[in-house]
């Protein structure tokens, strides 16, 4: 009973949280409430400010719009994720040097308060983004990253962030380049790979979790990555799916990286090794709890999962990842609550009401849409079309 009292405080003070952040930033940008009309009453918006209720996920995306800002963007001013001040402190050193005003980066979804905020170290803007506004005013990335810090930047963030644009941009030419590049650093770097033991995916009675059958060989962090890219355009050959797994299947402790690896690699893993994934979150479900990007990561993977699970005719199992994802939604996370909205419909479209399912689906589609988020917009669009009939 003590225990539930204390989860129902957390969630009323985070209504608080957000109802009150939302206030001060539409005072800020100097918002009137009439802008905000077209979505809620003034009773509504009044409530909502104070605390009392959360909008649903269509009316925060709305609102989000015309404050001029991203749900991304709140999260970083709720708190919920780290921010490197001298990011956006250092791009507006530039940008004055250089003569540009705050309206120059209007036509890359970035409004003078958003632009604010991200120069005053308050919020991350997403490294595509940055790099065109970049290139926009004529300086180079590797003059910024040396700016940075002293030249070095978080390489592996990085390709993370390139891949995963690449792959909701479906941009295939990119995500070869990248696993090219990953190969050639491998190489350069004297990393060579072995011969990996082959053992049998199709065998409904393996156990990943086997002493005697896992494979115990360390793969390097190029190796990963280059098979990470290669997965986000095409299948892997049975041999590349025992790497990946091999690696997946040897993490003790889960950092970005390995959740990172994961999240891009679960359709081309077997519904056995998706499985025993899920279960290792589970068992270790207090490590996650706390930490929003580790949370955001398993909603990504989780979603994915359930996607290639009911493309598999395992739509039970879909529906218990599902459910146990579920809990490492976060309010503030609206593009979380968005992909796991269109896994909700998938599941419902093949198990009990196909319209409903469509319904909520479309209504994710066009949600990102409205929000100007075309890639992943279109990627969910191309897998409904090619999925729903």
């Amino acid at each position: 009973m003590i225990e539930n009292k204390e989860e129902n405080l957390s969630i009323e003070n985070e209504k608080v949280n957000i109802g009150l952040l939302f206030h001060l930033l539409r005072k800020e940008a100097d918002v009137s409430r009439k802008t905000f009309l077209t979505i809620f009453s003034n009773a509504a918006l009044s409530n909502f400010e104070a605390g009392k209720v959360i909008p649903d996920f269509v009316k925060m995306q709305q609102a989000f719009a015309l404050l001029g800002i991203t749900s991304e963007d709140f999260t970083y001013l709720l708190g919920k994720k780290a921010v490197y001040k001298q990011y956006g402190r250092i791009f507006h050193t530039i940008r004055i040097q250089r003569g540009y005003n705050d309206s120059f980066f209007e036509n890359l979804s970035v409004s003078p308060y958003r632009l604010k905020l991200f120069e005053e170290g308050r919020i991350m803007l997403g490294y595509d983004i940055v790099d065109e506004m970049l290139q926009a005013i004529h300086v180079t990335e590797a003059d910024f990253s040396h700016w940075l810090n002293n030249g070095m930047v978080d390489y592996f963030e990085s390709c993370f962030i390139k891949i995963d644009i690449a792959y909701h941009k479906s941009d295939e030419s990119t995500l070869k380049l990248l696993e090219q590049e990953f190969m050639q650093l491998r190489k350069d770097f004297g990393e060579e790979i072995d011969q990996v033991k082959i053992v049998d995916l199709v065998n409904d009675d393996f156990d990943y979790s086997d002493e005697i059958e896992n494979i115990t060989k360390q793969y390097t962090d190029y190796r990963v990555l280059e098979l990470a890219a290669k997965s986000a355009y095409t299948i892997l050959s049975e041999d590349e799916q025992i790497e990946i797994s091999d690696f997946l299947m040897g993490i003790d402790i889960w950092t970005d990286f390995g959740l990172s690896i994961f999240t891009i690699t679960v359709e081309n893993l077997s519904y056995e090794m998706i499985i025993d994934i899920m279960r290792e979150f589970i068992r270790k479900s207090k490590a996650f709890e706390n930490n929003f990007t580790y949370r955001k990561r398993i909603i990504q993977a989780s979603v994915k999962a359930v996607l290639a699970l009911v493309n598999q005719g395992k739509e039970k199992t879909a529906q218990v990842v599902l459910n146990y994802s579920k809990k490492y939604l976060q309010h503030s996370d609206t593009y979380a609550h968005g992909i796991y909205k269109f896994a909700e419909g998938y599941v419902l479209y093949h198990t009990k009401d196909m319209e409903k399912g469509k319904t909520l689906m479309k209504q994710v589609i066009e949600s990102f849409a409205f929000l100007e988020e075309a890639a992943i917009s279109a990627k969910l669009d191309k897998f409904y079309r090619e999925n729903i009939k």
